[in-house]
């Protein structure tokens, strides 16, 4: 195009903050009803605040609603990397953590009534800090080390915890993404670097912290977001992408699933469930019904009984049922009855590696021995126990229906000889219900037994 004199009177001219020259901002928030960016390329430290309760208009004033441009100078590198609203508004950079707030409860930021302050300095990368309760959770650098940011004593001191400590074969590799649950508990959700799924149950005020991995057959997770509902657990979805490059949109079944698990749980991954007419225990699955398990082996439940063997669906999607089962054993009766096909997987919980601070010593370099632990189990119907996940050490757990969830305390005997580490490991190897809700175990520390 060519260059036209508008304003030939005019000699004010401004570069715009953001262009594909300066570069557009690396962090976004909203705080006090104004819409914060922070850093650029060619401005890394700088924040711009919108016009109060007008989010399009930055024109820099004095007025109290004003648009505001803040810089921070320090004597650190501070590349802005995230904004997270609070009481203030917490500023994750590359080697600190500033705060921005009025400095009183009663006043709101202004362009002449504001306080920007260094708290901390342990440094971020670039995954968004997320507020959960009172807590500001962020990852360091080297995206490896969660830390839980908070004010100790309420009078402005801040340390921030490694949550990562816990188990720090976690977060190995390093995290891309993480967001959070709410209901019905906190679970920080992460995605690491080699498409794992990895959960951090998080707890503060039952001082509940609880690290788990979830892995996909033939797929790697890319994203994760969290949806709330109206009334509900929140929604937790999934992008998958599998091992032909394809990409599946995924989400997991709610924590509560219901009360009848033949009809309401179906412990298969990335099952599908449909309700098929039987006629002497057989029915089939015609083309492409079954296409996203082309060439898959798959396991198959009928009305929630866990059929026999593993079968294989073909490369059209089709699949024959011959002889399946009903809970007695017979062939299913005539008639339609729900069938869900998926993915086998196996659950596996154990606490960390067990040890003991007493009175008059430590268990730290010791061998000890774990003889027995009463697990408590709520609404289960199978499990296996055992003090490795090798499954000639594991026994299965006789509870009292083998036919209806089970809600009590199981006492476990275990056999193994004393090592320097030492956990109990339950395992759930069938698609059936398991939920542990505690275990309390008899420790063999060489001077005598302890729980």
């Amino acid at each position: 195009g060519y260059w036209v004199q508008r304003f030939p009177e005019s000699q004010n001219y401004q570069e715009g903050a953001y262009s594909d020259h300066r570069g557009y901002p690396h962090s976004v928030a909203i705080y006090e009803s104004r819409l914060c960016f922070g850093g650029t390329d060619t401005n890394p430290n700088t924040l711009w605040l919108s016009r109060t309760n007008d989010l399009d208009n930055f024109q820099t004033g004095v007025e109290a609603n004003a648009s505001m441009r803040l810089t921070i100078n320090s004597n650190t590198i501070d590349e802005i990397r995230w904004l997270c609203p609070s009481s203030d508004l917490v500023i994750g950079t590359s080697s600190n953590e500033w705060t921005l707030g009025s400095g009183s409860d009663q006043l709101a930021v202004t362009p002449t009534q504001f306080n920007i302050r260094r708290k901390s300095n342990y440094g971020s990368n670039k995954i968004q800090g997320i507020l959960v309760n009172a807590s500001v959770l962020f990852f360091m650098r080297q995206g490896t080390k969660i830390r839980e940011w908070i004010d100790q004593n309420t009078r402005g001191v801040f340390l921030a915890t490694d949550l990562a400590s816990y188990a720090e074969q976690a977060t190995d590799g390093g995290i891309l993404q993480m967001a959070v649950q709410t209901q019905p508990e906190t679970i920080i959700w992460m995605i690491r670097n080699d498409g794992q799924l990895i959960g951090l149950t998080y707890e503060k005020e039952t001082k509940t912290f609880a690290w788990h991995r979830h892995t996909f057959t033939d797929a790697t997770a890319e994203s994760i977001i969290v949806l709330p509902t109206a009334s509900g657990e929140d929604c937790v979805y999934l992008i998958l992408k599998k091992a032909d490059d394809e990409r599946c949109y995924v989400k997991m079944d709610a924590r509560d699933w219901g009360t009848a698990y033949t009809t309401e749980y179906f412990g298969l991954d990335n099952y599908t469930t449909a309700t098929k007419s039987f006629t002497d225990g057989d029915s089939s699955f015609t083309t492409d019904e079954l296409a996203q398990f082309d060439d898959d082996s798959v396991k198959v439940k009928v009305d929630g009984v866990l059929q026999s063997g593993t079968f294989t669906v073909s490369s059209t999607g089709t699949l024959t049922l011959t002889d399946m089962k009903d809970a007695n054993g017979a062939n299913v009766s005539n008639g339609n009855h729900t069938v869900v096909v998926g993915k086998e997987y196996t659950s596996t919980l154990a606490p960390l590696y067990l040890g003991l601070e007493y009175k008059s010593g430590t268990t730290r370099g010791d061998k000890v021995g774990v003889k027995s632990a009463m697990i408590r189990f709520n609404e289960t119907l199978s499990a296996k126990v055992g003090q490795t996940e090798t499954a000639s050490d594991l026994q299965t757990i006789e509870f009292a229906s083998t036919s209806s969830l089970n809600s009590e305390d199981v006492p476990c005997y275990l056999s193994n000889a004393n090592e320097f580490l030492q956990t109990v490991y339950v395992i759930q190897d069938e698609p059936q219900p398991c939920t542990v809700l505690g275990m309390v175990i008899n420790l063999d520390i060489g001077k005598g037994n302890t729980s």
